[in-house]
């Protein structure tokens, strides 16, 4: 997990504001080979590594609007797959689906 502080002086109209930003990144990989006979041999492979970043940093020289929701949670999971695809060959699979945001609204 990485956490971040960023205090910033808005262009618009000089005012200070300090925004955290914390984003986790969890990584799992596995792989198997498997020797079935003298002259065959299979393998598979996985990779996963998702991205979760709740809050948003505004932009070092303040010129982001004073009024923008930094409070934001995106998600970001990333995979890859590695397996057989017939004789001789290797078949890999990506993917990455699109960043969900979730946008928290204040309390009333």
């Amino acid at each position: 997990m990485k956490h971040a502080d960023r205090t910033v002086t808005f262009a618009l109209d000089g005012l200070s504001g300090t925004f955290g930003q914390n984003v986790t990144r969890h990584l799992l990989t596995a792989s198997q080979t498997l020797q079935l006979g003298p002259r065959l041999r299979t393998r598979a492979a996985f990779n996963f590594s998702p991205t979760r970043t709740e809050g948003l940093l505004p932009a070092q020289a303040g010129t982001d609007s004073p009024v923008s929701n930094f409070d934001v949670t995106g998600e970001q999971p990333n995979w890859t797959a590695l397996g057989p695809r017939g004789r001789g060959g290797d078949a890999t699979v990506a993917g990455v689906r699109p960043r969900r945001i979730h946008i928290l609204q204040p309390a009333q």
